[in-house]
């Protein structure tokens, strides 16, 4: 009997020691001071919470503990598998705020039959069946306060050090200390989510017809044919555009990006303009637009990227692009062939598109035969379905091939959606005027420094200047407007900042310059290349400060991985 009791013991200490790569590291990295001693007590907490609770009576309360602390560990050591770095409050903050993409993270970029197995081992320890004599609590409720101690240890300690001093602890509890922190803070700032009132009034009847904003998802604009003699090809040249070259976004993470662009914040206050600044649809109806969303990127109902029903009530026409009803890499030409019929139906509108565009996994996010470049990545099981389309296989090594063909992935899924989506739009002649501009809400990062891994975005200390950089091409059929953008983008190429979006939209409204002081610069001022910077460290609390990052500044050098023997590149 004794022996089972070891056995369990054995599975336990695998489970933890697993799931738990990078502690060994963080304890050299502190060295001897009082830090690795609070370090060491938070483990032998956790490890001693963990054992309690393994050698306690079987009750509901310990089955679910045990299921807790072993999805916790499941999704912070699947984010170290995909990344190989420890998850923290701000990346799971990063998670949450982009729901719909969970799985594909999880699933597209982890070694998911590592991250399965482990779990399986951990949810064995702690619930098969223990020896009577062995058991420590009787009461099922006495398994909560040794828990309930390590995360309350783990969120005092994010409190003092102002998010910080939580890296590589337990990964059992972190998540759960990292969720509650997140939840209290939110239910705190519930009575500050308004609809703030819009006070001006344009100036003048604009003149720019449709006003379109296409926000497209993960394509970085060092990879389009218009920007590099290398890039994939895209049919953009083919409908006169106006491009203003790489630009920087507001953010490398979608919600951020999207919530900012439709919020107009400013670099100095972004996270307070959010509440004190009105939206782009209260802008746009107050100019007279009919205001339409077009979304493909979420379900039925469902809002993304921090919209929120106040806001959505300022939509005259939520339109969403579905799973069920179009297949995945034809979302976006379905919106591009909802555009055109609005571009051509005699009403004033303003229309936000959020593009499915290439976000990992990027199998499936074109049709087979639309694989231009090989070797790419093969299908697979483990990510979602869509319709019986091809499915990525996740990354499982780093080897230079490997790389190779999840980069050959991207290009494919880019140049297929890009020549879809505008050649859709572009099949028949757009009577009404309009002006559309297409950007993108973060880059990609391939790596190319050396650093393991498959985190494309999203990254939060050490960031690709790849994950900022966007395209900003501008299309329209008013002649005098296209003067004007032309010279604008003579001026301006390979300068702009998403900061300088928000004011130009609301001057093609209409809005006179001098209303918009509280707003960045717009696309027809002269512009410079050191504002071109974006977030990776976009939520901030405690006191502590967001981090920028240049599009031009070179990666930190954190591996002596020779490049040149590297045998994929990005353009």
């Amino acid at each position: 009997m004794f022996k089972s009791a070891l056995i369990k013991l054995y599975l336990l200490l695998t489970f933890i020691v697993v799931t738990n790569p990078l502690s060994a590291q963080r304890i050299e990295s502190i060295g001897w001071q009082r830090g690795l001693l609070v370090y060491l007590c938070v483990f032998f907490l956790a490890i001693l919470a963990m054992v309690l609770l393994a050698y306690s009576r079987f009750s509901k309360t310990k089955v679910f503990l045990s299921i807790l602390l072993v999805l916790a560990s499941a999704l912070s050591f699947g984010y170290f598998q995909a990344t190989h770095l420890s998850m923290e409050i701000f990346e799971l903050e990063i998670l949450l705020n982009a729901t719909e993409n969970l799985l594909d993270a999880v699933f597209a970029f982890s070694g998911m039959l590592t991250v399965l197995l482990i779990s399986i081992v951990g949810l064995v320890a702690l619930l098969m069946p223990s020896n009577s004599h062995v058991i420590f609590f009787r009461s099922p409720f006495f398994n909560l306060f040794p828990c309930g101690l390590v995360v309350a240890v783990i969120i005092s300690i994010l409190v003092s050090r102002e998010g910080e001093g939580t890296q590589a602890m337990p990964t059992q509890f972190t998540p759960i200390a990292y969720w509650l922190t997140l939840k209290s803070e939110e239910l705190m700032l519930d009575d500050q989510v308004t609809s703030s009132e819009l006070t001006l009034e344009p100036a003048i009847e604009a003149d720019s017809g449709d006003l379109v904003f296409v926000m497209d998802e993960s394509m970085s604009g060092d990879f389009y044919d218009i920007n590099s003699s290398s890039g994939v090809p895209t049919s953009i040249s083919k409908y006169q555009p106006i491009n203003f070259g790489i630009a920087s976004s507001f953010a490398n993470c979608s919600a951020p990006s999207n919530r900012s662009m439709r919020y107009g914040v400013s670099r100095s206050s972004y996270l307070t303009d959010v509440i004190d600044k009105p939206t782009i649809w209260q802008f746009a109806k107050r100019a007279g637009y009919r205001t339409v969303y077009i979304d493909t990127q979420h379900g039925k109902g469902d809002f993304g990227n921090h919209m929120t029903k106040l806001e959505a009530d300022f939509i005259d026409d939520f339109i969403q692009v579905l799973d069920k009803d179009v297949i995945l890499y034809n979302k976006d030409l379905y919106a591009a062939s909802l555009l055109h019929e609005r571009l051509n139906n005699n009403k004033k509108e303003f229309i936000y598109i959020n593009k499915t565009g290439a976000h990992f996994p990027f199998e499936g996010k074109y049709p087979k035969d639309e694989k231009r470049y090989h070797p790419s990545m093969p299908p697979s099981g483990f990510t979602r379905s869509f319709h019986e389309v091809d499915e990525v296989e996740y990354p499982v090594s780093g080897d230079a091939l490997t790389r190779l063909k999840f980069v050959n992935s991207y290009r494919n899924a880019v140049s297929w959606n890009l020549t879809a989506f505008f050649s859709e739009l572009y099949k028949n002649k757009i009577d009404q005027p309009y002006i559309l501009i297409y950007t993108s809400d973060h880059g990609q990062t391939f790596h190319d420094d050396g650093r393991k891994g498959y985190g494309t975005h999203c990254s939060i200390k050490v960031t690709d200047p790849e994950e900022g950089r966007v395209p900003l091409v501008v299309f329209t059929n008013i002649k005098h407007q296209r003067i004007k953008l032309q010279q604008a983008a003579k001026m301006n190429v390979n300068k702009v900042s998403h900061f300088n979006l928000p004011a130009t939209i609301y001057g093609l409204m209409g809005y006179q310059s001098m209303d918009l002081a509280s707003y960045h610069e717009d696309l027809f001022a002269p512009l410079q290349k050191k504002d071109q910077r974006f977030l990776s460290k976009y939520y901030v609390r405690f006191g502590a400060e967001p981090i920028w990052n240049s599009i031009y500044k070179a990666v930190p050098e954190t591996s002596q991985v020779d490049k040149s023997k590297m045998v994929y590149h990005h353009f």
